[in-house]
């Protein structure tokens, strides 16, 4: 290691900036798909309630029988033969029958959106973990790197005591070699 790096230079700050301006990316564009779903499943509760009630107006119309076909005057109408009266109810099948068929593909068509909403937002999520899963990595990495960092430079401090305490040791002998030469000259 370097001597003008010192441990904590900034590699790991760096390094978790990064990771965080990553986290705070992805956690805005979760938070997007997530009200993005929530519209799409409120605009999918309405149109299904309108379906359910034009379903049930269609209901109704289809439950009626003959007897709702009447005159004017309240009578039930005789002069029509029974072949136009038969005519003219298919008719009105086949009216509600193609607004059924009608409400059936909106149905499915908005059922297609939400699938594939669902779907992004699955894919979306996947690349949100896996992201997360690099970013852990990323710090995992970095960590290790500065911990072997702070290691090897604990190594070398540790050199470099022994070292200051050998040469100290040497020097005190010294000393005392002169201090005996110098009481001996007296």
């Amino acid at each position: 290691m370097k001597e003008d790096q010192p441990i904590g230079s900034g590699y790991l700050s760096r390094d978790v900036s990064v990771i965080s301006d990553l986290v705070r990316t992805l956690s805005t564009r979760l938070s997007n798909q997530h009200e993005s779903s929530e519209r799409l499943e409120e605009t999918a509760a309405s149109i299904l309630e309108i379906e359910r009630q034009q379903l049930q107006e269609l209901m109704a119309e289809l439950g009626r029988d003959d007897s709702d076909v009447k005159s004017e005057c309240g009578e039930p109408e005789n002069t029509l033969s029974k072949s136009v009266l038969i005519a003219r109810e298919n008719v009105e099948l086949e009216q509600q029958l193609q607004r059924l068929q009608f409400v059936g593909g909106k149905s499915q068509e908005l059922l297609k959106q939400y699938m594939r909403a669902m779907e992004e937002i699955v894919g979306d999520s996947q690349i949100y973990a896996s992201d997360m899963d690099h970013a852990a990595g990323q710090i995992r990495k970095s960590y290790r790197e500065h911990e072997y960092q702070a290691e090897m430079r604990k190594q070398e401090l540790l050199e470099e005591s022994a070292e200051l305490k050998r040469k100290l040791q040497e020097v005190e002998k010294q000393v005392r070699k002169a201090q005996i030469g110098f009481q001996e000259d007296e």
